[in-house]
């Protein structure tokens, strides 16, 4: 009952807030720390040297130097132990991208998270978000076409199942390697105008649906230096992509796109790479749009596109 009514509350926070789905990579896994445990033990050694001297020449109660006496011995533990881990979260997102950049425009926005399932070295998580705040340019169509997180009016959901591979500590640090398998769905409605010669502009709108899966490997490290915690994230991403246009809608979509034959239906593959620095962090989605000229005559849509920015996050609310 208590994951139901925290996953309702983050569906209706994403549909009326204003979100980015560049997901940063610290909130793929909880936060994890090292615990230092100092032993002792009791050993027992010899009480003489090689040099023929003792090491506690002190006399038992028989009145005769001991053969052997008793020391102690400190170990140090290192453990690997995880904080405690929010089961929903409020974050935001300042994000200057390609699209940003070409119209002087950066976007402060926020996202969700929700983890339903969390265990020792798993978690599965689900992130939503709503975005309207970028807006689209009929110069920046391809652009706000290919990528699911450029342009305004819309709606992406993911989930990551992150699994922990392997942990490395050390006195004032820590490593760990995760793989995260992940599924990406996002709707968008994208509005132009044109020119139609006399005076006056026509507006045209049309609808996407993308489909993406792929496949994440996440290096964290994490040092402290004069009780200060540096933390770097490293992302490498692979993925596979479907666009789909509603067929009510490929009208207006070709007509944007001043094509009367580019297909409705287009698949993509491609790479993101990120590194981030604590709350700061900066990636690059560099994807190949498949087809051939003649099924996608554009070409500021066909062959090789790319989204390259910057990300600012802060924690808003978590639980």
């Amino acid at each position: 009952m208590k994951r139901f009514v925290i996953t309702t509350m983050a569906v209706l926070l994403c549909l009326n807030g204003i979100c980015q789905q560049n997901i940063p990579s610290n909130k793929t896994v909880s936060k994890i720390i090292k615990v230092i445990n100092v032993q002792q033990k009791q050993v027992k050694v010899k009480n003489m040297q090689s040099n023929g001297a003792f090491i506690d020449a002190k006399l038992n109660e028989s009145g005769k130097i001991p053969d052997s006496i008793n020391v102690y011995k400190f170990d140090t533990v290192y453990e690997m132990r995880k904080v405690k881990r929010n089961t929903f979260g409020v974050f935001g997102v300042g994000n200057v991208n390609k699209e940003q950049l070409e119209k002087f425009n950066a976007s402060g926005k926020f996202s969700c998270f929700v983890k339903p399932l969390m265990r020792d070295k798993s978690e599965l998580t689900f992130y939503l978000s709503f975005n309207k705040n970028a807006s689209n340019s009929d110069s920046l169509i391809a652009q706000t076409l290919i990528f699911p997180e450029v342009g305004n009016n819309s709606f992406l959901g993911t989930m990551e199942y992150a699994i922990s591979l392997k942990q490395y500590a050390e006195l004032n640090s820590f490593k760990e390697h995760c793989i995260v398998p992940f599924f990406e769905f996002s709707n968008k409605s994208i509005k132009a105008s044109l020119d139609t010669g006399s005076a006056k502009l026509a507006s045209y709108h049309f609808s996407t649906l993308n489909y993406t899966t792929g496949l994440k490997y996440l290096f964290r490290f994490s040092k402290t230096v004069d009780s200060t915690e540096h933390n770097v994230d490293f992302t490498l991403t692979g993925y596979l992509s479907y666009l789909n246009i509603p067929n009510q809608d490929t009208a207006d979509y070709r007509i944007l796109l001043k094509n009367k034959t580019v297909s409705d239906n287009i698949w993509a593959m491609g790479i993101k790479i990120g590194i981030q620095y604590n709350n700061f962090s900066i990636f690059a989605d560099l994807r190949h749009v498949l087809g051939s000229d003649k099924r996608i005559p554009i070409r500021e849509l066909r062959g090789f596109n790319s989204n390259i920015g910057v990300l600012f996050n802060a924690d808003i609310l978590r639980f």
